[in-house]
C-alpha cells in the first residue's frame, strides 16, 4: 500500500483558503490530491464548506430517523456514496460509531441477515 503523502506548509494554507470557496475537485486538481484527501485533512482542520456543512447535517438528521444511506439519497437527490461521505466526514467519529450501532439495531431480524435462496 503507498504511503500518503506529507502536506506541506503551504498546502494546508491553501486548503483554509480556499476550502470551501471553490469545488473539492478543482482543489484536488490545483493540489494533486484526491478528493477524499482534501475531505479528509479539511476534516483534522476542522473546517466546514457552508453548502457542504448544511448539506451534511441534513444527511445526519435523517440518518438519525433511521433512513437507510440509499434512502437518504434519493430523499435528498444524491448518490448513496455521496450520503456515506457526508455521513462519515460532516460529525464526530464517536457520533459515527454510535450511528452505526442504532441503525444495527433498528433494522429488523430479517434486514440483519440476507436470505439465501433455496
Amino acid at each position: 500500500m503507498k504511503k500518503a503523502r506529507q502536506w506541506s506548509k503551504r498546502e494546508v494554507e491553501t486548503l483554509r483558503r480556499l476550502y470551501g470557496e471553490c469545488l473539492v475537485a478543482d482543489l484536488a486538481r490545483l493540489l494533486n490530491r484526491s478528493c477524499v484527501a482534501i475531505f479528509k485533512k479539511a476534516n483534522k482542520l476542522g473546517l466546514r464548506a457552508y453548502r457542504g456543512f448544511r448539506r451534511g447535517t441534513e444527511v445526519v438528521a435523517l440518518r438519525e430517523k433511521g433512513l437507510t444511506g440509499k434512502e437518504a439519497a434519493e430523499k435528498l437527490g444524491l448518490k448513496p456514496q455521496t450520503v456515506y461521505t457526508y455521513t462519515y466526514f460532516h460529525i464526530h467519529p464517536d457520533q459515527y460509531e454510535k450511528l452505526k450501532q442504532t441503525l444495527r439495531h433498528k433494522r429488523s431480524p430479517t434486514q440483519n441477515h440476507k436470505s439465501t435462496p433455496t
